[in-house]
C-alpha cells in the first residue's frame, strides 16, 4: 500500500456496496411500496374530505339557503 493512503477495508475483500433502491420490482399493493403509501394517503383525504362536509353540512343544518 502506497504511503499516505488510508486503510478503510481489509485487503481482499470486496467493497460493501448498499442501497436503499429495493432488490426486484415490487407490485403495487404490497406493504411499504410506494402505491400502498400512495392508496393511504389517497383514503386519508377523502376521510378528511367527507368529514369537513358532515361538519359543514351540520354546523350549516339551521340555514336555509
Amino acid at each position: 500500500m502506497p504511503p499516505g493512503t488510508i486503510k478503510t477495508e481489509p485487503e481482499g475483500m470486496v467493497p460493501l456496496v448498499t442501497s436503499r433502491e429495493p432488490k426486484g420490482p415490487t407490485r403495487a399493493g404490497d406493504p411499504g411500496s410506494i402505491g400502498d403509501q400512495a392508496l393511504k394517503d389517497a383514503l386519508i383525504i377523502i376521510v378528511a374530505a367527507w368529514a369537513v362536509l358532515f361538519f359543514l353540512g351540520f354546523s350549516l343544518r339551521g340555514f336555509n339557503i
